[in-house]
């Protein structure tokens, strides 16, 4: 990095120097007196607190009047460059040293774990219902979305959730090694008939209406066709004499309507 084209490394380097010539000029009398200066760095910060990818100057005064050489003592946590910049990479804790020759001094940086904010911790779903999540992440960082059971209800790389079954799964959002949960409860509908039993004679028709708080399509089906059929749209017709049970169906949960077929009087 180049100091002359960057203002803050300019500044640094600025403080630094006059802060040296200053620590000079008195130990300089102190040389002609005869004394030997004992070797020192002083530091503006001992100890520190960051966000991941927050930044901070670690400057430092030297009994030398030389600029020291900085070291971290994990850089996977956070980094130190040349001039003193201190970025954070991860949550955790190290240390960055600043040395000359026969001196050093230190500084505790606590990098911060990153906080995620979802839009809302649980739902309730009806099978093939979507819900849009979204997080807020303290970094600014995107998320990452995941679903303990995609085969309940999946999420994709936009947060939105889509049911797929009846049962609980767990989406997660993570991001900075953090992450936020959510839970997702697909419950089973609600179903109704507009009849549970009817008595018809041969060729004669009956609408069944079925009403469900799923989106799903419903299935009809008939114990007896022989006796009496029911169409995909839950429409019965009688064929001869006898009972037959039309059942609908969604999602695991069924309801039935008896039809006693009678034959005509004479």
């Amino acid at each position: 990095m180049n100091s002359h084209s960057h203002p803050l490394m300019r500044r640094i380097m600025l403080i630094f120097f006059l802060s040296s010539a200053l620590l000079l000029s008195q130990t300089g009398t102190a040389h002609a007196a005869g004394s030997n200066p004992f070797p020192f760095v002083l530091l503006t910060c001992y100890q520190k607190t960051i966000p991941i990818d927050g930044q901070f100057v670690l400057a430092a005064v030297t009994s030398n009047g030389k600029f020291p050489t900085f070291r971290s003592s994990k850089s996977s946590i956070a980094s130190v460059n040349t001039y003193g910049l201190v970025t954070g990479k991860k949550s955790g804790t190290c240390t960055i040293t600043a040395k000359i020759k026969n001196a050093e001094a230190s500084c505790k940086v606590t990098v911060e774990a990153s906080t995620i904010t979802l839009s809302q911790s649980s739902a309730i779903l009806e099978n093939g219902a979507t819900l849009q999540l979204s997080a807020d992440v303290s970094t600014g960082h995107e998320v990452k979305w995941k679903s303990s059971s995609s085969a309940i209800a999946s999420i994709d790389e936009d947060g939105l959730v889509t049911a797929k079954k009846c049962g609980s799964t767990t989406v997660r959002a993570t991001a900075d090694g953090v992450s936020a949960k959510c839970k997702i409860t697909v419950k089973k509908p609600s179903l109704s008939l507009n009849r549970s039993s009817i008595t018809l004679y041969p060729m004669e028709h009956f609408q069944l209406v079925a009403s469900c708080s799923s989106n799903r399509a419903l299935t009809f089906r008939s114990s007896s066709s022989a006796v009496a059929a029911v169409d995909e749209n839950g429409q019965i017709t009688a064929k001869k004499k006898g009972t037959a049970t039309i059942t609908v169906k969604v999602d695991g949960v069924s309801r039935t309507c008896k039809v006693t077929v009678k034959k005509p009087a004479e």
